[in-house]
């Protein structure tokens, strides 16, 4: 009886290690479709992400030209403005300049007339033989 319940304890053995086998050739299998599985996933989301990637960096590059187009156009008014201020400055030295020089002129003319005067003055004096008024010592010089 003995080699009967040995008999029967080896092929239990031999069962339950058929059965572990089998169980452990089912767990690899399932980890493998599960492996797999995740890994595509894992590729799906990498491609998705670099799509991501590539329609971010391509907004990204859109919005810095748009953003230099802006301060292209911004510039651009700015120099025009300037150059407008610059060109009514100018105008308006010009005009001042010439208010200034009409104004020498008008001074001038007036100083000739005052010396002709004061020469006309002194000449009638010597003639009338009196001294002329002090006023009109400091009139022209």
């Amino acid at each position: 009886m003995i080699s009967l319940i040995t008999g029967l304890e080896i092929l239990g053995v031999i069962s339950g290690g058929i059965y572990l086998v089998g169980k452990i050739d089912a767990n690899t299998k399932a980890n493998q479709e599960a492996l797999n599985a995740a890994t595509a996933t894992n590729q799906k989301a990498i491609a998705q992400l670099a799509e991501l990637l590539k329609q971010n960096m391509h907004d990204m590059k859109e919005m810095i030209q748009m953003q230099k187009e802006q301060q292209r156009e911004n510039l651009n008014r700015e120099i025009s403005h300037i150059k407008d201020l610059i060109s009514i400055s100018n105008n308006e030295m010009r005009e001042d300049i010439k208010r200034l020089q009409e104004a020498q002129n008008r001074a001038n003319h007036m100083q000739e007339k005052i010396a002709l005067l004061n020469a006309s003055v002194k000449s009638l004096h010597k003639r009338l033989d009196l001294d002329p008024p002090n006023l009109l010592e400091g009139l022209v010089d």
